[in-house]
């Protein structure tokens, strides 16, 4: 059994591809079913059916790649191996092509199991589909040739599943927990070409986090052409960002924005969005399609200053000749805000064009489920004019009392008027919309770390520890977290806001003991801490950190998870790790009696600020180690040496960590 080499293929973004288009591309009679079987299921030997499920094709630089879906149902009481069984490709007079297997290591279909499996091939420009033969052959050296022939799937009638607005599917080779919706997003006219955005939405259904490819689009027409799709950007993420390789949590939704440059004249009623991923080895490449949307209603064009747009959808600025630009609601977040809550949205502008241009001042509203509330419009960045290909960040920051519930609303940006009544934009912003399901804030799990900030000032934030100590005034929980700078320059440390709240949904400010600046490349430790009730957990307790604009408001929040708390004091002394610093106690003898070294090291590269937190080690001489006969306190505010020796007949030493008042027991040894 050999795998043939695949052809590397670069996905360009016009190609008109006429001779070998399938029936599929053209009109459907309204009549026509929702889904039409390509074949007939084919009878495994008595063991369970094999059908061939979909069939795609696209256009792409060397001809076009096709894409086989076959589910196999296995309805006997063994285990059945695809892995003896593969798939012959020809025309119908003779012409033989190469077919490869996606994840070939996974092949067994056990008793009552249903499994899906994945080929592709690339063809010439000439091959019509509906002329191929898809032949399912065993394994069999008795034979000349090696192989039985099992079945052929005849292709009756080409035909796809009619996904659109508000109809879902689950992805291939995702065991049925991956499913995506498609709906439309918006368009806008762009000097006699439209710019069409459709929202893609990505669902976890399992019980496991899923890996997500790194998906590409492509947009084809009833007539063949084809035009690549670009994910724009999520509305808004479910799942840990990071692009190819990010993982989407269960339950959790996923949605982006997939935007594309097409002719006015195409219509949108009769194209395919395919979404595409690469398979393939080191020696080449296919971009395979493995699903495909359809029956998209005509997106409309908004002018209207009462339009709504949806959130995530760009806009195209009214600049004229200015320039060319787009404006984006790509978040919403309610946020705790002294005794309110605060509305927080973020508008994105880029610059589309090969011109810089002025953005004016804007003053904003929101309307939240029929109240308005007016607020402040706060510049994330102090640029005013944008380079091309620049993006720059708005945030509206809208109080409103925190017992108010909503289900939707509006936000909208309005232009202040210069000196004069001198304006930049030629007619005024629409109205954004956005539902509640956009309200939610990302969940950074322990290990993972979020960006802040726009490209060009972003820093990367991580939760390093969590911990809660006892005082007289009740619990203090402190968590120590990594700021990152991302850069390779110089940057000033970002002002945060930050709460913790309780597994009850209770809200408690926090206090920010704060850093200077990050070295480029270099990384910063906050301390975070507020009073919270006692008995309180780490692990059911989540940080809340926004960045904090101009003391105004608080934009782009995340929810970090908390790292159990390790309650029971180590045995070694070896390694006391209170990142970036570690203590080492070495352990010596002599006649009189057990004493040592402390040794301190520090993390190059990485500043810290811990507040008013020292570790003690306690040295104790008797047996019960209820005395304590020598204390040695470190407090981190640039003077810890870098070693301290301990003389004495000592037999226990203790070790705490001490914030505010309050101490925690982490380290004791016995040295007998």
């Amino acid at each position: 059994m050999h795998r043939r080499t695949i052809v590397t293929l670069l996905l360009i973004s016009f190609i008109l591809i006429t001779s070998f288009l399938p029936p599929y591309y053209s009109e459907r009679a309204a009549s026509a079913p929702a889904w039409v079987p390509l074949s007939k299921p084919l009878n495994l030997e008595g063991m369970g059916t094999i059908e061939l499920k979909t069939l795609f094709a696209v256009p792409n630089q060397e001809g076009q790649a096709v894409s086989f879906t076959f589910e196999l149902k296995n309805r006997s009481s063994g285990m059945i191996d695809f892995y003896n069984y593969w798939i012959r490709l020809q025309t119908k007079s003779g012409s033989r092509y190469p077919i490869n297997m996606v994840d070939p290591g996974r092949t067994r279909v056990y008793p009552g199991q249903t499994e899906t499996f994945l080929f592709y091939t690339q063809l010439p420009f000439g091959v019509k589909v509906e002329d191929l033969q898809v032949k399912l052959i065993k394994w069999d050296f008795s034979q000349p040739n090696f192989e039985r022939q099992i079945g052929i799937f005849p292709i009756h009638a080409p035909s796809i599943p009619l996904l659109g607005k508000s109809i879902t599917k689950a992805i291939p080779l995702t065991h049925n927990t991956l499913i995506a919706k498609v709906e439309e997003g918006g368009q806008v006219d762009l000097d006699g070409n439209k710019e069409v955005t459709y929202i893609l939405s990505l669902t976890n259904k399992g019980y496991q986090p899923i890996p997500l490819p790194n998906y590409q689009y492509m947009l084809v027409t009833e007539n063949g052409y084809a035009y690549p799709f670009t994910a724009s950007g999520e509305v808004p993420a479910g799942g840990q960002q990071g692009g190819s390789g990010e993982m989407l949590l269960p339950l959790m939704e996923k949605r982006i924005a997939l935007t594309g440059t097409l002719p006015a004249s195409v219509d949108l009623t009769k194209v395919g969005l395919y979404l595409l991923n690469s398979y393939g080895d080191d020696k080449g490449s296919v971009l395979v399609p493995i699903t495909v949307f359809r029956a998209f209603a005509t997106v409309g064009s908004p002018v209207d200053e009462g339009t709504s747009i949806p959130f995530g959808t760009p806009f195209s600025l009214p600049l004229g000749p200015n320039g060319k630009g787009t404006i984006t609601l790509d978040q919403v977040q309610r946020l705790p805000w002294s005794d309110k809550d605060l509305l927080s949205a973020r508008f994105t502008v880029k610059n589309t064009g090969d011109q810089p241009f002025t953005l004016p001042a804007f003053e904003g509203s929101a309307s939240l489920s029929g109240g308005t509330y007016t607020g402040d419009v706060v510049v994330s960045t102090k640029e005013t004019l944008l380079n091309p290909g620049d993006t720059v960040a708005y945030t509206l920051s809208a109080p409103f009392p925190y017992h108010v519930t909503f289900h939707d609303g509006t936000v909208q940006l309005k232009e202040k008027v210069g000196e004069g009544g001198k304006r930049i934009l030629l007619s005024n912003l629409p109205k954004f919309s956005f539902v509640e399901g956009n309200l939610r804030l990302d969940l950074i799990p322990t290990d993972k770390e979020a960006l802040f900030g726009q490209p060009g000032n972003q820093r990367s934030v991580k939760v390093a520890d969590a911990r809660t100590y006892m005082t007289l005034n009740g619990v203090i929980m402190a968590s120590r977290v990594e700021v990152k700078n991302m850069e390779r320059r110089g940057l000033p440390y970002t002002k945060m806001t930050a709460f913790f709240q309780s597994e009850d949904g209770g809200l408690y400010p926090a206090k920010i003991d704060e850093v200077a600046n990050l070295m480029p490349g270099g990384s910063g430790v906050i301390t975070v801490s507020a009073e919270m009730p006692e008995g309180t957990k780490t692990e059911t307790t989540r940080l809340i950190l926004g960045e904090s604009i101009e003391d105004k408001g608080v934009s782009n929040a995340f929810a970090f998870a908390l790292p159990k708390e390790v309650t029971s004091p180590t045995g070694n002394l070896s390694n006391i790790s209170i990142y970036p610093y570690t203590f080492q106690f070495i352990q010596t003898s002599s006649e009189i009696g057990y004493s040592g070294t402390i040794r301190i090291k520090k993390e190059s590269g990485v500043t810290a600020n811990f507040g008013d937190r020292r570790i003690t080690f306690e040295f104790s001489s008797d047996a019960g180690n209820s005395n304590v006969d020598q204390t040695e306190t470190f407090t981190f505010d640039g003077t810890l040496p870098s070693e301290k020796v301990v003389m004495g007949s000592y037999q226990f030493v203790s070790v705490y960590d001490e914030f505010q008042g309050g101490r925690r027991l982490i380290g004791i040894k016995s040295l007998r």
